[in-house]
């Protein structure tokens, strides 16, 4: 490699040695130098000694399966960011309406029409656009609030060949597996529907526009509502199977998604070991939805199962209390009226305690209760010495009494 390859080339000391570092096949350019240690390998961002020299460099860990990123600059922390290039900004909605004025950010397009538009925390359709600050959605705005708004697509353009119903890509951007998540396919500035992906370069639509030679495409898709993802993935094309981290509108997601033949798998977080030798599962969200507390199934403490029917509404909620205060369990709902219902599994039995489970305060089996502990004492007085309550139970000379005072 000459030094004439690179621009200011003159102001580059370091030319000369990076020679012995580049590599050129017909199927790959390699920088660096594969050495664990900081500094070493490929960095990205000091081209431009001008403006510093420092930047992130990415190498190999010893290891062609471990990948290094770091600082350029020694004793520096680091942190990974990933940034769409949406259209972002600040917009005010008026109640009733669909109207929504741009306060700042990134003006609207009246290319944007037919498309999905995040408004705070709520998706909506865009019916009309009147200029760069004013556009109108579907469905109306239930509030006036001022919100950030956000639009981001998978898109592509360029040109392609129709004959019948069979669209083939000519040059430009390679059309996508996910056609079901495309929200506008124009050929020649005209709509249509994809209803079938053979290859990046190929697709079906449901009804031809004729027989067209280089006629102009361009599509917008969605996928999962994303605006920013960082996926892991276990198997690349057609058949994925991966953990994504995204960011929503709506929030931030961390879930286990598949396309094709893939299949959904558990997610574990865990901390520590369960056995020497053995990582501890904590939580673990199931493939079938249900959460696992303290060990995977059949090793759990607790097991929620996922929203059977997918319509409920009514739950257990627990809280935490202050000192001096009871902590509690209680059923919660839309319901006006929720039953509790406690099971035991075949004859199991149903007992309450107290004191680390040192005392029985109350037990229940098929068809009887009983509070088991009765103070064989005289009187009132005597059984509130020895902590009965007023309405418990107590026992004098083989005779079962109420304390009342």
């Amino acid at each position: 490699m000459s030094s004439k390859s690179f621009q200011n080339a003159s102001t580059l000391n370091e030319l000369t040695a990076m020679d012995s570092y580049f590599r050129a096949t017909s199927t790959v350019a390699a920088f660096g130098d594969n050495v664990n240690a900081p500094g070493t390998g490929l960095q990205v961002g000091g081209g431009n000694a001008s403006n510093g020299t420092d930047g992130t460099v990415f190498g190999t860990d010893g290891n062609a399966s471990w990948l290094r990123i770091q600082p350029s600059r020694d004793l520096s922390s680091v942190e990974l960011l990933l940034y769409p290039t949406s259209a972002q900004g600040i917009a005010t909605s008026t109640s009733g309406t669909g109207n929504l004025v741009r306060v700042s950010g990134t003006e609207f397009s009246a290319n944007w029409v037919g498309l999905k538009f995040y408004f705070g925390e709520n998706v909506y359709t865009i019916t009309s656009v009147a200029g760069p600050s004013n556009l109108v959605v579907t469905p109306n705005f239930t509030s006036s609030e001022t919100e950030t708004f956000h639009a981001a697509w998978v898109q592509g353009t360029g040109t392609c060949n129709v004959s019948g119903t069979t669209v083939t890509r000519v040059t430009g951007d390679p059309f996508i597996a996910f056609y079901s998540t495309i929200q506008s396919f124009k050929i020649n500035g005209n709509s249509v529907t994809v209803n079938g992906f053979t290859d990046v370069n190929t697709i079906s639509i449901s009804s031809s526009p004729g027989s067209l030679t280089n006629a102009t495409f361009s599509f917008f898709a969605n996928i999962n509502d994303q605006l920013a993802a960082f996926r892991v993935q276990k198997m690349l094309g057609a058949n994925e199977e991966n953990l994504s981290f995204y960011a929503r509108y709506d929030g931030y997601w961390m879930h286990s998604l598949y396309a094709g033949a893939g299949k959904y798998r558990k997610i574990v977080i865990g901390s520590g070991e369960s056995v020497a030798g053995t990582l501890a599962r904590q939580l673990v969200i199931q493939k079938n939805g249900d959460l696992t507390v303290g060990g995977d199934y059949d090793a759990e403490a607790i097991r929620v199962i996922n929203q059977t029917p997918a319509n409920s509404k009514n739950r257990i909620e627990t809280q935490a209390a202050p000192a001096g205060f009871g902590v509690n369990l209680r059923s919660r709902g839309s319901d006006a009226n929720i039953n509790f219902g406690i099971d035991c599994k075949g004859t199991g039995q149903l007992v309450v305690t107290n004191n680390a489970f040192g005392n029985v305060i109350a037990q229940f089996t098929d068809n009887w209760f009983r509070t088991p502990l009765l103070f064989n004492v005289a009187n009132d007085a005597a059984a509130a010495a020895l902590g009965v309550p007023v309405g418990g139970f107590y026992n004098t000379g083989g005779t079962v009494k109420q304390r009342l005072v």
